[in-house]
């Protein structure tokens, strides 16, 4: 399967695209009904959106928390390398506090992630 790839440098809006994207994708999911994109409103998911680095993460996570606040958005990573104000979306808190680990608890046991 191949997939495609989004690599410029700093600062030509790779995450304002891949936001967008996203945005899309939500809203084309069947059963989305007014189309407004929320996954909490469609019923699917999860979907993987991925970058290169640990900030590119953080910055897409950021942007999904503003583009939709009622979507449901787990950062997964490295503890350390989690930005102060999105810890509180990072797997690992989420997993301690038992806040919707049932929809992601396949990915506990994932050492590749």
């Amino acid at each position: 399967m191949n997939f495609p790839r989004l690599s410029r440098p700093p600062g030509t809006g790779k995450t304002a695209t891949l936001l967008r994207f996203i945005r899309a994708a939500l809203a084309a999911l069947p059963g989305s009904g007014s189309g407004s994109g929320s996954a909490a409103s469609s019923g699917y998911g999860p979907l993987l959106a991925t970058a290169a680095s640990n900030v590119a993460v953080d910055n897409l996570v950021s942007g999904l928390r503003i583009l939709d606040p009622g979507l449901d958005v787990v950062r997964v990573g490295q503890p350390a390398k989690v930005s102060p104000e999105l810890r509180g979306v990072s797997l690992e808190v989420r997993r301690a506090g038992g806040v919707g680990v049932e929809r992601w608890k396949h990915c506990l046991h994932c050492s590749h992630l």
